[in-house]
């Protein structure tokens, strides 16, 4: 008997038996024809050194994985898929959300990309795709994403949470050389023909469970998919701004390669904490927190110790570094009083510093991360000319920083760095994007947003276009963390030239 015959008995024989006994696995014989645990041990045999080989690990530590994640399957063609857990019920977008449409329009939902010129693609493909001719094993055409009940067209809130969960998956991979987009890319971006082939990607299809494709789970993915040289979609079927999102980014990440990250006796890390540093890994399950990050399993009870920053980086290259990480190479902000810098936090080991001089006075400088769906906590810290610490600040419920202090007149360095919170979270993850601010002493003329030395049209656009929720913009003249009435008002009362 030819060992794929008996690979195949074996493992008819398991699935029917598993069939029985493990709600998932009636649906992973029928979708995928897959059996999980000791049985996929056993199936495996003595494949399973070379099937370790292929996806970078020791034969031990593959069959201990099996074992230990029962989430993990193995199909009949010895492709390692898993199967990962739905949140109950469904969260809703509620209408009008200001940071899930900040800058975006409703009608560019499906025209969102983060990089146009990157040679790796995220394709958050929310608009229905006929999946087939795929190792799958299926010919299923998925609908269109809907949470409203009304399939035959997208509602505000559907589109708000379109652009809300592409907000959230483009800042988890904002460190790398990857375009996030919900539009089409084409096939050829999304499969690699041969290794000589650079542009190359997945289609995570977030969509409904289908002829029984998707029932009672949450999402579903082959590992070490990213690179297929076929159109292998990742699925999710979970929903909401947060934990669609989140189920995005685990599903591209088994893609890319990640297991799960669990603690304790549970597969799935579950997140802790509460408020805006509430953490979890993104290859747990930390469905509702705000905090979520790539994790090297630096925390107490992991079961796992996987480098995701590394095993991404086997596919996705960095982004480039903008700005110096040295008080030799610091970026200078311009001049004027207050001015206002975007930057990357890429990689565990990167930070970046500014410099600028400033007249006798206080100084305040606001680092702000992106927000909806921040992964970075910040940290700034200030220096003189001479390199010596003057005040570093880091507040321990709060990802946001803001620093202010009196200063004598001279030249300063400010570094913006990613930080972890004691026993929650280290600075493995703190990793994205940011804006920084400075406001400098004597600047009596805090409405003259544009420098000109006139409070005036241009002024009056500016705290316009940043009306609504906004931590830290210096249009918020009232510092209530909200650009509103009042802010408009103290600009009318300051309107023509600085004094």
């Amino acid at each position: 008997m030819t060992n794929a015959l008996s690979h195949r008995l074996l493992l008819a024989c398991i699935t029917a038996t598993a069939t029985l006994l493990v709600g998932t696995a009636g649906w992973a014989q029928n979708a995928v024809d897959a059996v999980n645990g000791v049985d996929a041990v056993a199936v495996l045999g003595d494949r399973l050194p070379a099937l370790a080989r292929r996806h970078g690990m020791a034969p031990a530590d593959l069959a201990a994985l099996l074992q230990s994640d029962t989430t993990l399957w193995l199909d009949a063609l010895d492709r390692l898929v898993y199967i990962d857990t739905a949140i109950p019920g469904v969260q809703h977008a509620p209408a009008g959300v200001p940071v899930a449409l900040a800058g975006i329009e409703l009608e560019d939902a499906f025209l969102l990309q983060t990089d146009p010129g990157a040679d790796r693609t995220i394709y958050l493909d929310f608009d229905g795709h006929h999946s087939f001719n795929n190792s799958w094993g299926h010919d299923i055409e998925f609908p269109e994403f809907n949470v409203d009940g009304f399939p035959d067209f997208h509602t505000d809130g559907e589109l708000e949470q379109i652009i809300a969960i592409w907000q959230h998956v483009a800042e988890d991979f904002a460190p790398f050389g990857v375009n996030v987009t919900t539009m089409d890319p084409g096939l050829a971006a999304l499969t690699r023909s041969n290794g000589a082939d650079q542009t190359y990607g997945i289609r995570c299809l977030m969509t409904q469970a289908t002829d029984g494709f998707g029932n009672g789970i949450g999402g579903v993915a082959f590992l070490n998919s990213f690179d297929d040289s076929i159109d292998n979609p990742v699925f999710v079927f979970n929903k909401g701004d947060n934990n669609g999102s989140m189920s995005a980014s685990h599903e591209v990440g088994h893609a890319l390669g990640l297991s799960h990250d669990g603690v304790g006796g549970s597969t799935y890390h579950p997140g802790t904490g509460s408020g805006v540093t509430s953490w979890g890994p993104i290859m747990g399950a930390p469905f509702g927190k705000s905090l979520v990050q790539w994790s090297d399993g630096d925390y107490p009870d992991a079961t796992n110790t996987q480098n995701d920053y590394a095993f991404i980086l086997s596919y996705l290259p960095t982004r480039p570094d903008l700005y110096g990480d040295t008080l030799g190479s610091a970026t200078p902000f311009d001049s004027g009083c207050i001015t206002s810098i975007a930057g990357v936090i890429g990689s565990p080991d990167d930070v970046d510093v500014f410099s600028f001089t400033s007249a006798p006075g206080s100084v305040l400088v606001v680092g702000v991360p992106t927000d909806p769906g921040p992964n970075l906590d910040i940290q700034l810290t200030l220096y003189d000319d001479e390199g010596v610490e003057v005040i570093s600040v880091n507040p321990p419920n709060a990802v946001q920083a803001v620093l202010t202090t009196p200063l004598a007149a001279g030249q300063y360095f400010v570094e913006i760095d990613g930080i972890g919170k004691p026993d929650v979270y280290t600075d493995y993850g703190s990793l994205g994007t940011y804006s920084i601010t400075l406001q400098l002493p004597l600047c009596d003329c805090a409405a003259d947003f544009d420098g000109d030395g006139t409070v005036g049209i241009q002024d009056f656009l500016d705290v316009l276009g940043a009306w609504g929720p906004c931590l830290g913009c210096p249009q918020d003249l009232d510092g209530d963390n909200d650009v509103g009435i009042n802010d408009f008002l103290d600009l009318l009362a300051a309107w023509g030239p600085c004094p």
